[in-house]
C-alpha cells in the first residue's frame, strides 16, 4: 500500500478515524466548525488555508513525516502519496506524560526485574501489585512503567485514582487523561473501547484499593482491548480471571544483632534509603559506627516500609539517630508530612 495515492479529503478522513476521532471532535479539538471538517473530508474545499492544515495535524497528533505529507496533499490541490497503516504512525494522542522520579529508586533491583517479566508473559494482561501502604507500590510501579515504554508503542498511561471516591467514575477517568471525548449519541465507555481497541498500550492505575467495586468493568476493557495491558497498585488484588498478583515486599532488613561492619549495613536496602533520605534533610549526615546501631534498630522498628523510613529519615534536622530511635514509639502517629509531592497516606 506505500505510495497509493489518496486526496487530501481521503487522508483527512483516514487519519481521523484512526484517532479515534468523530467530525465534531476534532473540529473541537483543531478550533475549526464541524461543517469545515466535513467539507475538508468531502473535498468541497480543495486548498485549506496553512494555519488550517496546522492545527488539524497539531489535533491529529501527527508525526513529522505525516505531517509533512498531509500538508503536501493540501498544496497538491488533488491527490498526493499516502501512507496508511504500514508508512508513517499516527502518534499515540493524549496519552498522558508518566510522574518523574526525582530520586533513585533503592534497593529493587530484584523486584523490578520480576515484574518485567511478569509484564511480558503472556498471561500478563493485568498484573496488580499489593501490598500495605507505604510499601512503595506506586515508585516501583511507576519505575518499571518508565522502563519499558519502548515496549508500548502506543504509550504508556498514568492514572491517578486515589482521589475519586466512585468506582464508577473509574472509566470516565481513563477516558479523559487518554483526551477520549464522548461522541455525539453515544455512550461513554464505548468511546473509550473504540479510542484502545487497536492500540498496544499499557495503563497504569495507581491507588486501586478503594475502587475494586470496577472489576466486571476492568474485565470488559481487557476483553474489548485485546493488545491493552494494565498495571495496577492496591492493598487487595482487584479478583479477576486472568489478574497476576505480585506482593511487594518490604526493603530487605539489616541483621538482628549486634551490628554488621559499616560496608554490609551501607549495602542494606532499608538502610541504604534511611541514609540517602537522611543526607536530603541534613548534607552532613553521615553513616558512623557511632550509630550504625541506631539506624538499624530504627530499619527493623519500622519494618523496612519505605514511606516510613522517608519520613523518619527527615527528623534527623532535628535528632541523631540515636535519639530518634528512643522516641519512635512517641514519633510514630507524628511521621506525617515529609516531602509535599509524597503521597496522602
Amino acid at each position: 500500500m506505500a505510495g497509493q495515492r489518496k486526496r487530501f479529503g481521503e487522508q483527512l478522513r483516514v487519519y481521523r478515524e484512526a484517532a479515534g476521532y468523530s467530525q465534531e471532535e476534532l473540529a473541537e479539538r483543531a478550533g475549526l466548525s464541524a461543517n469545515a471538517v466535513g467539507a475538508l473530508e468531502r473535498s468541497e474545499r480543495k486548498r485549506p488555508y496553512p494555519d488550517t492544515i496546522r492545527r488539524l495535524a497539531e489535533a491529529l497528533g501527527l508525526r513529522d513525516d505525516a505531517r509533512s505529507a498531509f500538508a503536501a496533499a493540501s498544496r497538491a490541490g488533488g491527490s498526493a502519496a499516502f501512507e496508511p497503516a504500514g508508512g508513517p504512525k499516527l502518534r499515540a494522542r493524549a496519552m498522558g506524560e508518566l510522574p518523574g522520579e526525582s530520586t533513585p529508586l533503592i534497593g529493587r533491583d530484584r523486584e523490578v526485574e520480576v515484574v518485567r517479566q511478569l509484564l511480558q508473559q503472556a498471561e500478563g494482561r493485568l498484573l496488580t501489585l499489593t501490598g500495605p501502604g507505604g510499601v512503595g507500590k506506586t515508585r516501583l510501579a511507576l519505575h518499571v512503567a518508565r522502563s519499558m515504554a519502548d515496549h508500548y508503542p502506543d504509550g504508556v498511561v498514568w492514572v491517578e485514582l486515589a482521589p475519586l471516591g466512585d468506582p464508577a467514575l473509574v472509566l470516565p477517568t481513563i477516558a479523559h487523561t487518554l483526551g477520549v471525548k464522548e461522541r455525539l449519541g453515544g455512550i461513554p465507555v464505548d468511546a473509550l473501547y473504540a479510542h484502545l481497541r487497536e492500540r498496544r498500550a499499557l495503563l497504569v492505575l495507581d491507588n486501586m484499593e478503594h475502587l475494586l467495586d470496577v472489576a466486571p468493568d476492568m474485565a470488559a476493557l481487557l476483553h474489548a482491548c485485546p493488545d491493552l495491558q494494565i498495571l495496577t497498585t492496591s492493598r487487595a488484588p482487584v479478583c479477576i480471571r486472568g489478574e497476576q498478583e505480585y506482593v511487594v515486599p518490604p526493603l530487605e532488613l539489616p541483621p538482628a544483632g549486634t551490628g554488621p561492619p559499616l560496608r554490609e549495613m551501607e549495602h542494606s536496602p532499608s538502610v541504604a534509603l534511611f541514609i540517602q533520605r537522611a543526607r536530603q534533610a541534613n548534607s552532613t549526615f553521615a553513616l558512623t559506627s557511632a550509630n550504625a546501631l541506631a539506624i538499624a534498630a530504627i530499619c527493623r522498628r519500622l519494618d523496612g516500609l519505605p514511606l516510613a523510613l522517608e519520613l523518619a529519615a527527615t527528623r534527623v534536622r532535628a535528632l541523631g539517630p540515636t535519639d530518634l530511635l528512643a522516641r519512635l514509639d512517641r514519633l510514630m502517629p507524628l511521621l506525617v508530612g515529609g516531602s509535599r509531592d509524597l503521597p496522602q497516606r
